[in-house]
């Protein structure tokens, strides 16, 4: 289970580097095949989900082919997240 705070910071990260537009909520449950849930037993946050574009295949699929741009977004989504969540001493 995502800690509901974590994850309201997650969105609102996102909402502010990405735009409303590019960012969605599942409306239901997921139940991936996934050990992810085994870290939130141990330590709060939440799961996401980074887009490769609306043109690629899904994963798992012969035809997928990763997008490279994509990495910017994350790696800017993941810095911020960081920066909002440790200390930062001046």
């Amino acid at each position: 289970m995502n800690d509901v705070t974590l994850a309201e910071e997650a969105m609102a990260v996102a909402t502010n580097l990405l735009g409303s537009s590019n960012v969605q909520t599942a409306t239901k449950p997921m139940t991936g095949s996934e050990d992810f849930a085994q870290f939130l037993s141990h330590v709060p946050g939440c799961f996401v989900f980074l887009g490769n574009g609306k043109e690629s295949a899904p994963l798992h699929n012969p035809n997928y082919d990763f997008n490279d741009e994509g990495l910017v977004h994350g790696m800017r989504f993941h810095a911020e997240i960081a920066r909002r969540r440790l200390p930062i001493s001046r």
